[in-house]
């Protein structure tokens, strides 16, 4: 099914599921046992993806940075000879042009976060069932986009041989590895807290904001998606305001001036993705997922700078219209 609904925030529920695999795919015939739910804006690519117990792709390159998040279960991903074993928590990265898979080698199901940059939608089947995060009136992107080029099954065979074990550092950091940082943007009562990684592209972060906080008035030079795991949560811009709940994606344009404000009665949990990444010097503990021969590449990051305060100001409006248009 085609999505035909394009906006600025797309619900879950809205999206068909993703047809990510390919015929070549050998290893995976049987599309049961995987679900995905992608959406996409003009530098990036973000997915919710399920993978049942057994599941193991065929080996695959792209053109694109991705990152991930192990949000329940766990799964192995092989790059080129190196298998890291992810659990719940765990965050990694794919560097671009490299041959990986993954393997869900337990019997429970696995759901990760994932991020690509440039967005991987390059494949027609992809893009028309993912969900284009634009306006109604924005034109979509024209450019080509990468796509999963399939490879030979031997790539795995050679390397699942061996039964190594997983590899640590470099392009994995477990849960316990990334602290909470105290991000540049946040403002009232501090209650913003999020663990934040990025590679030589991108960046992700995955985040709770407290209820009732608000975060200042910013814009930076680079695309934000977002996707709210739990609870709501208020986006502005200066003359729109839209209301997330759970299982909300939503798309923040480069150098759009945006603040939010949790107003709901709990806590809410989201992830982020931007491109170019944001600049690490401003989360406090953020973690870089490179291999040893990339830490010396400069990063080309996107700085944060602050809109005025007086923004906010106009949130009574912006919410009362929000609600009359619904």
């Amino acid at each position: 099914m085609k999505v035909e609904e394009r906006s600025l925030v797309i619900n879950i529920d809205n999206l068909p599921n993703c047809d990510t695999m390919d015929a070549k795919d050998l290893v995976n015939r049987d599309r049961s046992s995987i679900w995905t739910k992608h959406c996409y804006g003009e530098d990036l690519s973000i997915r919710v993806a399920g993978r049942e117990g057994g599941y193991h792709s065929s080996p695959h390159i792209h053109d694109s940075e991705q990152l991930n998040f192990c949000a329940d279960g766990e799964m192995w991903i092989y790059v080129e000879n190196d298998g890291y074993h992810l659990r719940k928590g765990d965050l990694m990265r794919v560097p671009r042009n490299m041959v990986h898979w993954a393997w869900n080698r337990s019997d429970k199901p696995c759901v990760l976060y994932e991020s690509h940059a440039p967005g991987n939608i390059g494949a027609p089947r992809v893009r028309d069932t993912a969900g284009p995060l634009f306006r109604a009136n924005e034109p979509l992107p024209t450019g080509r986009y990468p796509m999963v080029s399939w490879l030979s099954t031997e790539y795995a065979e050679k390397v699942e041989k061996g039964n190594r074990p997983s590899v640590e550092g470099g392009l994995v950091a477990h849960f316990d590895e990334v602290k909470d940082s105290s991000h540049a943007i946040v403002s009232e009562g501090n209650g913003f807290r999020s663990r934040f990684v990025y590679g030589l592209d991108s960046s992700f972060l995955v985040a709770t904001q407290d209820r009732g906080c608000r975060i200042r008035p910013h814009l930076h030079g680079c695309e934000q998606l977002m996707h709210l795991i739990s609870g709501e949560l208020w986006v502005f811009f200066p003359d729109e305001a839209y209301h997330l709940h759970k299982g909300d994606f939503m798309r923040v344009p480069r150098l759009t001036p945006h603040w939010s404000w949790n107003s709901g009665a709990k806590p809410c949990e989201l992830f982020e993705a931007h491109a170019p990444l944001l600049d690490p010097s401003e989360a406090e503990h953020g973690k870089a997922l490179l291999t040893g021969d990339e830490a010396a590449i400069p990063l080309k990051a996107a700085r944060t700078f602050w809109s005025p305060r007086n923004l906010v100001e106009r949130e009574s409006e912006l919410m009362r219209r929000s609600s009359t248009s619904a």
